[in-house]
């Protein structure tokens, strides 16, 4: 009996951490899917802390820092290296719908998002 008490606890656990990690990862890619939205040339300070700070977190997937990084580092577009990774971010059959999204948005920018692209931000 205490067994199985035992057993249904820790489920009831572990579904919480996994529900609390899956609603992290989404808040931090809507937090960049709004500074996307709203960058004309490059981030500013105070946006670079909010990425930087995704990007730290580790309870955030590779790919949510990644894009993190990749939009911190923007001057204009995204650089080449950037680029790449954003890229196969974006062809990842693992990642989630928002980062590939996300990360093929960012990998196309140039200055800022397109109104096609804004309409995207604001739907993840």
């Amino acid at each position: 009996m205490i067994s199985s008490i035992l057993k249904k606890t820790l489920l009831v656990l572990s579904l919480s951490a996994v529900s609390t990690l899956a609603l992290a990862q989404a808040d931090a890619a809507k937090t960049i899917a709004g500074i996307v939205a709203s960058i004309n040339h490059f981030p500013s300070d105070e946006q670079k802390q909010t990425l930087m700070a995704i990007s730290n977190n580790d309870a955030n997937s590779a790919a949510i820092k990644a894009i993190a990084e990749a939009v911190h580092n923007m001057r204009h577009s995204a650089s080449d290296e950037d680029k790449a990774r954003l890229t196969a971010i974006a062809a990842d059959a693992s990642a989630s719908a928002a980062e590939k999204e996300l990360a093929g948005i960012v990998a196309g920018m140039n200055h800022s998002a397109s109104a096609d692209a804004k309409a995207k931000l604001a739907s993840i």
